[in-house]
């Protein structure tokens, strides 16, 4: 123990070291317990450089911070003026260690409170990065590795040890490492790319290849800059992705394919057809030249159902070239009431078989314009 303050006798003995049990400061520092001493000189654990100064009643008090002894507080008190000055003197230095005392105490406080919340929080994001699902690489602006996620070990087919320190660039396939160098030089300067979103390959340790979707943002890592890879395994999705580009494909190849078949097929039907009607309309002449007024309505039959179905193949054509977007429409003006006879002649031996009645009234204006043509009002 060393004396830290003295008034008046004490003043001198400022520094001076006591061994537990030495003097009445160490027997009270040993002991832990106040003490008084009536007479000095005669006490057994007097010390002799204090016989110089006659000292006569002397008390001594210890100094606690809960159960352990932190200092001793000591007077003499031969004249009660001067012991009142002093104890009112030891006393208000107390009070101001006890402030400071107690100031520290926060101060301890707070930095542990601060510490403890920081702890908890450094915690928590390494719970985060522990556990994040996805693959997480951190690399230095030196391409080294210099922290992994277990979901980065699975994703690589790499333990953790195998990856840190390593350049990244050892972990993309050949024909894409100068993608990621150009990148890392980028991150060096001060206007670099802060964050990418995109897809990339990585190389497994067992040697294979396979996209992944790549995340990199700037962070400070312990106190450096970094950057901050978050990789996901999009093997599956660019499996469905090619897997709907073949089923587009093969659609496209067989709507292709079915619009080649209806216009060859429209063509093949045309020759006999054009034949069918020709005849109709010869054998029509014939039947009026020689007489045959019975065979006339019959046969202008024939010949305007054959019209309406080289009609239709023409929608046919149509159809492929409105697929296409080739169609174009045009006005044209008609004759509604001829057309409307046309299709009631063309349709009415099937309604006869079904027994339903047809009827139509001539519309007042049998002159119409629309955007299309006679022979696409039938299809109608």
């Amino acid at each position: 123990m060393r004396i830290k303050i003295g008034l008046g006798l004490f003043e001198s003995h400022i520094g001076r070291t006591l061994k537990p049990g030495e003097g009445l400061s160490g027997v009270i520092w040993q002991t832990g317990k106040s003490k008084l001493v009536e007479d000095y000189k005669t006490w057994e654990g007097h010390l002799p450089e204090f016989e110089i100064y006659g000292l006569q009643a002397i008390a001594g008090t210890p100094l606690k911070s809960g159960s352990q002894v932190i200092g001793v507080i000591g007077l003499d008190y031969d004249d009660e003026i001067e012991l009142l000055n002093r104890f009112a003197h030891l006393t208000s230095i107390a009070l101001d260690n006890a402030r400071l005392y107690t100031s520290a105490q926060k101060e301890i406080e707070e930095r542990s409170r601060v510490e403890n919340a920081l702890r908890e929080s450094e915690m928590r994001i390494a719970e985060l990065f522990e556990g994040y699902p996805d693959a997480i690489i951190v690399a230095g602006y030196d391409r080294r590795i210099l922290d992994v996620n277990p979901a980065a070990c699975h994703l690589t087919k790499r333990e953790r040890d195998e990856q840190i320190r390593n350049d990244m660039v050892s972990f993309i396939p050949g024909q894409h490492r100068e993608s990621i160098v150009r990148l890392f030089e980028g991150l060096d300067k001060k206007y670099g790319v802060e964050t990418i979103d995109g897809e990339g390959h990585l190389l497994t340790g067992e040697g294979r290849e396979i996209p992944v979707g790549v995340s990199m943002s700037r962070i400070r890592y312990a106190g450096n800059s970094a950057a901050l890879f978050h990789l996901r395994d999009i093997t599956a999705r660019k499996k469905v992705e090619a897997e709907l580009q073949e089923a587009k494909d093969t659609a496209e190849a067989a709507n292709k394919a079915k619009s080649s078949f209806l216009a060859n097929m429209s063509h093949e039907l045309r020759t006999p057809l054009n034949a069918i009607i020709g005849y109709s309309e010869m054998l029509r002449e014939d039947a009026e030249d020689q007489g045959y007024e019975d065979f006339i309505p019959d046969l202008g039959k024939i010949s305007s159902a054959g019209h309406n179905l080289l009609a239709l193949i023409n929608d046919i054509l149509d159809l492929s070239r409105i697929e296409v977007g080739r169609m174009d429409l045009y006005p044209e003006t008609f004759d509604l009431s001829m057309l409307l006879m046309e299709v009631t002649n063309t349709v009415r031996p099937v309604w006869r078989r079904t027994k339903i009645l047809l009827s139509w009234t001539a519309p007042t204006i049998s002159a119409v314009c629309m955007l299309t043509s006679p022979r696409s009002g039938k299809s109608f």
